[in-house]
């Protein structure tokens, strides 16, 4: 008898293929799925890091407000094209996914358009864009200086640090110990999870859009409702939000030490601290320990605020119809409205003169009763105090309303893109060709020429020699005594006075002696990323 040789059947066979078929989609399945989550975390990873290369672009373009699309950050390394009207399209160094972010020239756009734009998806976005827009790359920085003041600034990845006299625990490091060398800002506390964004003098504003200050409190200097000796504070502290803040996000922060002024998201001003004449605009000559609206109802009724900065005497600010207005005190013309009184509401600065035609692109406070701005033809028109020459005339007469800024000898042929001034009564500016020039008081460095003593009524040159090394520049700043800058590859350099201690600019160095122990750097030096 024979046996019948075991094999499978037709009805086995194909549960067998059933079977492997069903077995092989589980593989793919998964291994589509650990590839998927392998991208996703490629493009979360790319996202994270651009968080400091888009601070970066916002804080170098003020003139320009930055929205973006489809995360929260745009990816380090990536490229994107910017179109004629300045949508741009990026796609991820991973080639994973596109982003789409929009540039807006000027803040009033930006209100407008927000609503609208950020409810679009990224295909939508980008589809705009063709081959023939321009490509232009953005790095996260891997080290440098994101943002620069004369005592303390913003490393690349959002820490921020300061160095020199730290009385009052101007520092913010946690002690009243003066430092030769840039100390760490304290971290943990109030900004326990949170990064620096920009940062004025000993305030700042953190990745949660709020405000934070440090150090002197004797006026209501720290926004935190307390004042008086024994309130000043070494480590940050938050500014109250219990009161016309509540519900507000902070977009920009200026501090002249004594007082400081933010203009929140609903596009208004509020101040705090020191209101010597007036200049925290709330109709009073009083302190404030916490912040307070800026008047509304005369000047800058049914107007917003784009740009703001406070000086030691006087507030001044550019509005949403890109025109100047101040307020404080006006003995030398401070106010630009050709009177003699203070004023502690905003008043419209002059523009029937060197102004007439002209709209504000930037403006600054300069500590010894000057401001300045950059107009709409690129050219710096400044008015105050000109004992030393801070307006930069040419003379050395006060002037009531704003008048032009030299810009014959070294300006010759130059326009203007970003203006600083320090308290000591030195005025500077990064022109067209991304170097520095400066007018005003040099009585301790501040014109960064080469010498000190004296005064120039006409920006002369900052030497461009020696540490700074004929770098190109990018962003400015002015402090208490000295002016900072920010070169294209993010490094940071101040000139001017130092004060009585020895490493002010954080390198641990002593520079010029005046004969009283007040030392300076009269051309830029090198400020050490930590």
């Amino acid at each position: 008898m024979l046996r019948r040789q075991k094999g499978f059947t037709i009805v086995e066979l194909l549960i067998v293929i059933v079977i492997i078929g069903i077995l092989a989609a589980i593989t793919v399945v998964s291994y589509t799925g650990i590839a998927r989550q392998a991208s996703d975390s490629i493009v979360k990873s790319d996202a994270s890091n651009l968080a400091s290369s888009l601070g970066l672009y916002a804080a170098t373009h003020t003139d320009q407000y930055v929205s973006w699309f489809s995360g929260d950050a745009i990816p380090a390394g990536a490229n994107f094209k910017v179109s004629a009207d300045n949508y741009a399209d990026i796609t991820t160094s991973s080639n994973l996914q596109k982003y789409c972010i929009r540039v807006f020239n000027t803040k009033s756009s930006y209100t407008s358009a927000e609503t609208a734009y950020t409810a679009e998806q990224p295909a939508g976005a980008c589809s705009e864009l063709d081959a023939s827009d321009a490509a232009v790359a953005v790095t996260a920085p891997q080290s440098g200086w994101l943002a620069l003041g004369d005592h303390c600034g913003i490393r690349y990845d959002g820490k921020g640090y300061c160095w020199g006299d730290n009385y009052y625990g101007w520092l913010g490091n946690g002690n009243n110990n003066n430092s030769a060398t840039t100390t760490a800002v304290y971290m943990s506390g109030a900004l326990a999870g949170k990064t620096l964004k920009s940062i004025s003098g000993s305030c700042a504003i953190a990745s949660d859009n709020n405000a934070y200050c440090w150090g002197y409190n004797r006026e209501g200097n720290l926004g935190i409702g307390t004042s008086g000796s024994g309130t000043d504070s070494n480590v940050p502290v938050a500014v109250s939000t219990a009161g016309v803040l509540a519900g507000k996000t902070i977009k920009k922060i200026s501090s002249s030490g004594s007082s400081t002024c933010v203009i929140a998201s609903d596009d208004n001003a509020y101040c705090w601290g020191y209101n010597l004449s007036g200049k925290l605009g709330d109709g009073t000559m009083t302190n404030s320990a916490y912040p307070i609206a800026v008047d509304t109802s005369g000047a800058l009724a049914g107007k917003t605020i784009k740009d703001i900065s406070v000086g030691a005497y006087q507030t001044c600010v550019i509005a949403s119809d890109d025109n100047a207005y101040c307020w404080g005190d006006d003995n030398y013309g401070t106010l630009g409205q050709n009177g003699t009184n203070f004023s502690s509401v905003p008043v419209a600065v002059n523009r029937s003169g060197a102004l007439a035609g002209k709209t504000i692109k930037n403006i600054i406070v300069n500590g010894l009763r000057t401001a300045c701005v950059i107009a709409s033809d690129n050219n710096v028109y400044c008015w105050g105090l000109n004992s030393y020459g801070a307006v930069g005339d040419g003379t050395n007469t006060t002037r009531r309303v704003p008048a032009q800024v030299i810009n014959t000898g070294v300006l010759a042929g130059k326009t203007v893109k970003h203006i600083a001034g320090a308290s000591s009564g030195a005025v500077c500016a990064i022109a067209s060709d991304n170097k520095a020039y400066c007018w005003g008081n040099n009585n301790m460095g501040g014109l960064g020429n080469g010498t000190a003593g004296g005064s120039s009524n006409v920006p002369v040159s900052v030497q461009m020699s020696g540490m700074i090394g004929n770098r190109n520049l990018k962003a400015l700043s002015g402090g208490a005594s000295a002016v900072c800058a920010i070169a294209t590859d993010n490094t940071g350099y101040c000139w001017g006075s130092m004060g009585g201690y020895r490493g002010a600019f954080g390198d641990n160095s002593m520079y010029g002696d005046d004969g009283h122990g007040n030392y300076h750097a009269n051309v830029p030096v090198l400020v050490p990323q930590p």
